[in-house]
């Protein structure tokens, strides 16, 4: 079985930590502690999204497209007053660090932008926005919803003749490729040259929840890790190495965990199983707060 180097520091040295999957093993960096599956299972991705045009980390494709059907999503109902809620104090908060004045027009990119409830939210505030998905249901869902909206299927390694943007944001998307600094790479190339931003949000692999997923694996997930979507875990040193190789290297504002309901940098929307109050998952997040643990990563940088 072939061993691949660190995807985010590019070290071959590591150790071995979980072999019960059947095509792959995980494996530790030494060196920056990044856990990742070896070899990726590229095959079983692969098909998985040319099979239902769709990607999903927790079920199957067609699970996730229906369940957006089905729920609040596709009308927006309930999860757009968050949206815009969220939205409205992550706007100020970018004009504030890019110097700019509140009344100032941002142009943004939404890299993994699903239905475009975020690129709704930006618009209303009077943003240039644009999102890019490679997930041709969710911008069909989106587009139905809204024809209006600014939102696009297409692969962002491939965009040329876009930009530049002052901020591009990416939620829950580096964790789907094989090589991250790629990602990085292109996401820089689309910013304005100095006074822009990188944004992005990731599954953190030092969460509570990973926690109990390090100590009670399934044969999809070990922590952060779930099989065959997110084959790299990333702690906060990941992040920090990963922004620091790139050619010109950007002060990274912040690099932090929260928890998914962060008024400001979280998701923004509960699970639509869960809109109502949960005493379990309040509780879940106030201890996730509490032991600076939750279940998302957060780094801003800016150039």
């Amino acid at each position: 079985m072939e061993i691949i180097n660190c995807p985010v520091c590019f070290s071959k040295s590591q150790r071995k930590i979980k072999t019960k999957f059947k095509t792959t093993n995980i494996f530790s960096c030494k060196q920056c502690k990044t856990s990742y599956a070896s070899p990726f299972i590229k095959e079983e991705f692969d098909e998985t999204y040319a099979s239902t045009g769709s990607v999903n980390s927790t079920g199957s494709a067609k699970d996730f497209i229906d369940d957006l059907k089905s729920t609040n999503y596709e009308k927006g109902i309930n999860t757009s007053a968050i949206y815009l809620s969220t939205f409205t104090k992550r706007l100020n908060y970018w004009k504030k660090i890019l110097g700019k004045k509140p009344s100032d027009k941002l142009k943004i990119l939404e890299v993994g932008c699903s239905t475009g409830l975020a690129i709704e939210s930006l618009s209303k505030l009077g943003q240039n926005v644009m999102g890019i998905d490679i997930d041709k249901d969710a911008i069909s869902i989106g587009k139905r919803r809204n024809p209006n909206l600014n939102i696009y299927f297409g692969d962002i390694i491939k965009q040329k003749d876009i930009g530049p943007f002052d901020v591009i944001f990416a939620s829950q998307v580096l964790e789907h490729f094989f090589t991250p600094l790629e990602l990085l790479v292109k996401l820089r190339s689309l910013l304005k040259e100095s006074n822009s931003l990188i944004h992005i949000d990731i599954p953190n692999h030092d969460s509570l929840s990973s926690f109990y997923y390090k100590l009670r694996p399934t044969s999809k997930r070990f922590g952060g890790i779930i099989l065959p979507f997110h084959q790299i875990g990333y702690k906060r040193k990941s992040l920090e190495i990963l922004f620091n190789k790139l050619e010109e290297k950007p002060e990274i504002l912040k690099i932090f965990s929260c928890t998914n309901n962060h008024k400001s940098f979280g998701q923004s929307f509960p699970s639509p199983s869960k809109l109502k109050t949960s005493i379990v998952l309040n509780a879940y997040y106030g201890l996730s707060k509490i032991t600076n643990s939750g279940g998302l990563l957060v780094a801003i940088a800016k150039f």
